[in-house]
């Protein structure tokens, strides 16, 4: 089995960087992406001295100000110029009150403002909070790339399980078949996000999609890494997101806070370096060889 492990939210404060350079150094991670907009995201230039690694941008709406000018994007930013709650964005996009060149002003001004800082080493594209699931968003990720002849991978929502047994672990995706142990509601969600993947296949690549466990977040199935006792047999690339920050300091009280620490330390954990050995680390990069 291939894994990416991207660190989500490069920028947003100076202890996510730090701990996303440490983890790069220490070969526990493969791949970030960067919030553009964030105040700390210029520190992205570092980045590009680490080899083999993936950087791609966080393509964000929800969270702190636009690149652009307001003004030029007054639809999806309140009246201080900042950008709408996700549930405030999607209940404008529900009532079409959204302008989709809002949207692709601010897309292509977050991949100019990271390619400013990185050059061409954007390897792909994901999203704070789900955006790329939003219409207009892919959409201008398509003009993107038409536009400036990219060679594009993007994050997929499709999830993939990695089974309890330690001594002969696996990964299986749910079907109709497997329905009494995911239920009926998470197959038929998987067949749309497997149907969503395919599409998207057409002009981007893509990992096969994300990997969890039942209890579907990023903590619970690194530790579940880390008790692995076998090689995992499995021809798929997959994604696990990741947010680890080496302190809470800058970070407002979510309920993120305090998992990002405990996901730096775990990332670090001797054991988890163990586990390195029964998959094989790859970033983004590898969609193109």
């Amino acid at each position: 089995m291939k894994l990416i492990i991207n660190a989500d939210d490069f920028g947003m404060t100076q202890p996510i960087n730090e701990a996303i350079s440490e983890l790069f150094h220490q070969k526990r991670i493969s791949s970030t992406s960067v919030m553009a907009n964030m105040p700390y995201a210029e520190e992205a230039k570092k980045l590009t001295s680490f080899s083999d690694i993936s950087i791609g941008l966080h393509i964000n709406f929800t969270q702190g100000k636009p690149v652009s000018e307001a003004s030029r994007v007054y639809s999806i930013v309140d009246n201080d110029g900042n950008f709408l709650m996700k549930s405030e964005l999607l209940e404008k996009l529900k009532q079409n009150k959204v302008l989709y060149e809002h949207i692709k002003i601010e897309f292509f001004a977050q991949y100019e403002q990271l390619r400013y800082f990185v050059g061409d080493n954007i390897s792909h594209f994901d999203s704070h909070q789900g955006s790329t699931r939003i219409p207009m968003v892919y959409r201008a990720l398509l003009e993107l790339s038409k536009e400036k002849e990219l060679k594009t991978a993007v994050r997929v929502h499709s999830k993939y399980y990695l089974s309890n047994s330690e001594m002969c672990p696996k990964v299986s995706n749910p079907r109709i078949f497997n329905a009494h142990k995911f239920g009926l509601k998470r197959v038929l969600a998987e067949y749309y996000f497997r149907a969503k993947r395919n599409n998207w296949r057409k002009t981007c690549r893509t990992p096969d999609g994300m990997l969890f466990n039942l209890n579907n977040n990023a903590l619970s199935i690194l530790s579940d890494l880390t008790k692995l006792k076998s090689r995992i047999k499995d021809d798929g690339i997959y994604e696990i997101s990741c947010h680890p920050a080496s302190s809470i300091v800058g970070l407002d009280n979510t309920v993120m806070t305090e998992i990002r620490f405990k996901e730096y330390n775990l990332l670090k954990s001797a054991e988890f370096e163990e586990s390195l050995k029964y998959y094989d680390l790859v970033s983004y990069n590898s969609l193109y060889s």
